[in-house]
This record gives C-alpha cells, sequence and structure tokens, in this order.
C-alpha cells in the first residue's frame, strides 16, 4: 500500500477507508511478513472476513461484479469472489506462492450446495498446484490488467 493509494481512497470513500488501507500496511504487510504461512494465513482471512457482506446488486447494480482490492477495501463491502481476491493479493504481497493457492466457491441455491466441480461459471482463479491454469475468464483478465495498472 502506497501513500497514494491511502490518499486517494480518502477522497473517493473517506477518512475510514484511509484508515483501513493503513490497517492493511501496518497489520498485516508489516506485522506479518516475518511469520509462519499459518500465521499470514489466519490473520489475513480473519481481517477481510471483517469487511461487510453485500451483494453485487446492493453494491454496484449489477448481479456480478470482480471488484479489485481497492474497491472491495474502499467500500468496505463485497460478495465471495470480492473475500478471494483481496485474500489472494494479500496474501501474495506477504510471500506466499500463488502457485501453492488454490480458491473455489460454492452456489447455494434451492438448499442445494454445488462444488466447484459441478458448476459451470466456476474458472480456476489461481494456478493449481499441478501447474495448470485452465481456462481464464475475461472478468479475471480484466481484474489482473486493473491489478498491473495499480488500480488495486
Amino acid at each position: 500500500m502506497t501513500k497514494e493509494i491511502e490518499l486517494k481512497a480518502t477522497t473517493v470513500y473517506g477518512s475510514r477507508a484511509q484508515n483501513r488501507f493503513k490497517s492493511i500496511e501496518k497489520s498485516l504487510l508489516v506485522k506479518l511478513q516475518n511469520k509462519p504461512e499459518m500465521t499470514k494465513l489466519n490473520v489475513v482471512n480473519t481481517w477481510v472476513n471483517g469487511i461487510s457482506y453485500k451483494s453485487d446488486k446492493e453494491t454496484y447494480g449489477v448481479n456480478d461484479y470482480w471488484a479489485t482490492l481497492y474497491k472491495f477495501v474502499g467500500k468496505n463491502k463485497g460478495d465471495c469472489e470480492d473475500y478471494t481476491i483481496a485474500k489472494y493479493y494479500i496474501l501474495k504481497e506477504l510471500g506466499i506462492n500463488p502457485n501453492r493457492m488454490k480458491f473455489t466457491y460454492v452456489l447455494y441455491t434451492n438448499r442445494l450446495v454445488l462444488p466447484a466441480s459441478k458448476r459451470s461459471d466456476i474458472i480456476k482463479v489461481v494456478k493449481m498446484i499441478n501447474g495448470d491454469t485452465g481456462p481464464k475468464s475475461k472478468k479475471w483478465k480484466k481484474l489482473e490488467a486493473n491489478m498491473k495498472r495499480k488500480k488495486l
């Protein structure tokens, strides 16, 4: 997190957002840098899960929107994949090898929880342990491009 991102967050989302970005820097990136992997995983998981759940429809007015880390933390709300994306980028910044990360989520409809292998809309978000990246969706490619352009 840079000072520029913190200041932009204040302008766009208010001072509380700036405090959340400072917390990522101080409470996560600095304090966890030399901690064991399990500590990193647990602390990041708890921190990100503290952000409020809101559907994409409520937050953005559309059925499905993949928020960048910046938007998710800035707005302080998001849905399933937004939590996953935030955890991925924070853990990656903490030195967790993306080749070792695997994130999935399930669709809960009519009291039936479908495993990822049964969902037609799930894509492999990060490389699996065997190195197979699988197909990447347009949404993931757009998200990666935004991250590269520092649109966190």
